[in-house]
């Protein structure tokens, strides 16, 4: 017990040490299109995920962030009020009304052909944390590319723009979480490693700044 608490309070001032540090980049930075294009990163289901960017981004909460996993799309907020939890709901139902007509999801139809499904939104828990977010459940989906890795991010996109860490305690004897984000596209698109990946530098999800990801990718596509 004593060696776990030793080992929080270390990671901890790791943590504080590093956070905000920002990567060096030789080369020029990739832009939202080739980030969203490359085929390496993503899985076959990632152009439905893509194409409800804009219904999120108008979903008038003030953190329109969007959490890309494997195989889940949500809102990366957490709530730990059930009213709150309950009202966010209702405001990401609603702005997922006529999603398919925006002009964000044509394009991505467009340019990425994918099968149109409609969401069941639903508020769930979110694991490990005592809170529940908002979900998008689409069915069966892969939208990261299975068995993908932050070294396989890094080499297709370069280095991260930014890379900034999270330590999030655990209960008891449990180890604290570890949380490592590497930033491209001037903060659009937020790749995620855990230290308690099932494999080392497994990518463990994707966040998106919707309101940013969508002002590029309307620019952008056909």
């Amino acid at each position: 017990m004593r060696n776990q608490t030793f080992l929080r309070a270390v990671l901890g001032g790791v943590v504080l040490l590093l956070a905000g540090y920002t990567h060096a980049q030789g080369t020029k930075a990739k832009t939202v299109m080739e980030i969203i294009s490359n085929r390496t990163i993503w899985g076959k289901d990632f152009p439905l995920a893509l194409a409800q960017m804009e219904a999120l981004s108008k979903s008038g909460d003030q953190d329109k962030t969007a959490e890309l996993t494997p195989t889940t799309l949500v809102r990366s907020q957490r709530f730990t009020n059930a009213l709150a939890a309950d009202a966010a709901l209702k405001r990401t139902t609603a702005a997922f009304r006529g999603a398919e007509n925006k002009n964000l999801f044509k394009k991505t139809k467009k340019n990425f052909p994918f099968v149109t499904r409609k969401p069941v939104i639903a508020v769930v828990k979110a694991p490990k944390i005592d809170s529940v977010l908002v979900a998008l459940n689409f069915g069966q989906a892969e939208f990261l590319k299975p068995g993908v890795k932050v070294t396989d991010v890094q080499k297709e996109l370069g280095a991260a723009e930014r890379v900034t860490y999270r330590l999030i305690e655990g209960r008891g004897e449990e180890l604290p979480q570890i949380l490592t984000y590497y930033s491209y596209a001037n903060g659009a698109i937020t790749f995620v490693e855990s230290n308690f990946s099932t494999e080392p530098r497994l990518l463990s999800m994707v966040y998106f700044d919707t309101p940013k990801l969508v002002t590029a990718l309307k620019s952008s596509l056909k």
